[in-house]
């Protein structure tokens, strides 16, 4: 059921990337669907970045898009993981921790180091549903007029995302061995060269 409502607002996340981006390039609706009919949310976030350096938009107008994009990037990741490999995972139910799963891509990960896997639970999926909505209120208030302020909740708050991105569960390290540097030999011990009678 999370996952599912997670598709669903995902969607409308998607919609509202492709209206704020339509209404910040100016085009017309015919234009805007034969430029960015084929962009995700990935895609379209890079152009808002594009566009928000490229131009004089104002500074709250840049500052909320950073921030906002930024969340939609650690969404996105998730979202990608949970719908790509979820299939594989592992369920683990204990007493103190709930149901819970082991989302890893280890199966199919091309090359070693690239694996991942974390703990996933529904709230986590749950939070990740509020935070889209709340993302696709905070980039359609771009649509006012200036002076822009950024979106509030219910509660008067900005930014106050629920979802946190998920540790890694026991991640391999990238960390290349050295060599160890090898112990000097003391002066005392070093041969010295030997002198000819000539000398």
């Amino acid at each position: 059921m999370a996952l599912g409502g997670l598709i669903l607002a995902w969607a409308d996340l998607e919609s509202a990337l492709f209206a704020t981006l339509r209404y910040y390039t100016n085009v017309s609706p015919k234009v805007a669907r034969s430029l960015f009919h084929g962009a995700r949310a990935k895609e379209m976030s890079d152009f808002l970045k594009n566009i928000a350096h490229n131009t004089s938009l104002a500074d709250a107008r840049k500052n909320d898009l950073d921030k906002v994009l930024a969340h939609i990037n650690a969404l996105n990741t998730m979202r990608n993981w949970l719908v790509h490999h979820t299939s594989a995972s592992e369920i683990i139910t204990s007493e103190d921790a709930g149901t819970k799963r082991v989302l890893t891509n280890k199966r199919r990960a091309a090359k070693a180091g690239n694996e991942f896997a974390v703990m996933i639970d529904a709230e986590m999926v749950e939070n990740m549903c509020g935070d889209s909505v709340s993302a696709c209120w905070h980039l359609l208030a771009h649509r006012d007029k200036d002076p822009f302020a950024p979106w509030k909740n219910h509660q008067g708050l900005s930014y106050a995302w629920l979802y946190k991105p998920p540790q890694p569960k026991n991640p391999p390290s990238k960390n290349k061995p050295t060599a160890q540097a090898q112990p000097r030999q003391p002066k005392s011990s070093r041969a010295k060269p030997l002198r000819t009678a000539k000398e």
